[in-house]
């Protein structure tokens, strides 16, 4: 990313925090299908959340140190197949273990943002960093959002498996940019 303008690089970087925290509550609005489709506690359910930020929480150190040594923009795209690997497993899972496996995989794409604060850090110009930064850090609560109402109506549409075969695509475009 170091031969693009920088606002491209804030830009492409957003769109993944965009997507990856979409993919985060996407499925907050389904909880009540997948109990149902699962058979599953409420209790248990809490799982589909927390199996995806304990995944990210600990991914975060470890992805950090691995681009310290080969490196930012090799790490996003790697972290980022990881991505798309868990949410098509999202989309195509049929009893909650599955379900839980992919969100473990999917939460390893948190690990991408501090990499991701990094690289901007270190692209744009010091007068500008805080005005990029704030723009990065927007995307957390767009991307929320997003995940929020564009889930609800899609799991309403198509239903909760949908929500995670909708990220797919955009993923890939994401992942061909970068």
């Amino acid at each position: 990313m170091s031969s693009t303008s920088p606002w491209f690089t804030l830009a492409i970087l957003g769109s993944t925090i965009l997507l990856t925290l979409y993919g985060e509550t996407m499925l907050l609005p389904a909880i009540r299908d997948i109990i149902r489709d699962f058979d599953i506690s409420y209790n248990t359910s809490s799982w589909i959340l927390t199996a995806y930020l304990i995944s990210g929480a600990v991914a975060t150190p470890i992805a950090g140190k691995l681009s310290d040594i080969y490196g930012r923009k090799k790490m996003i795209v790697t972290i980022l197949i990881i991505y798309i690997l868990g949410i098509s497993a999202g989309g195509f899972s049929t009893n909650i273990s599955l379900l839980l496996v992919a969100r473990v995989i999917q939460g390893i794409g948190i690990s991408m943002f501090p990499i991701a604060f990094g690289i901007i850090r270190d692209q744009l110009p010091k007068e500008k960093l805080a005005v990029g930064v704030g723009i990065f850090s927007s995307m957390f609560a767009a991307g929320s959002v997003v995940g929020l109402a564009a889930g609800g109506n899609i799991i309403q549409s198509f239903g909760w498996h949908a929500t995670f075969l909708s990220i797919v695509p955009v993923a890939i475009i994401l992942w061909v940019i970068i």
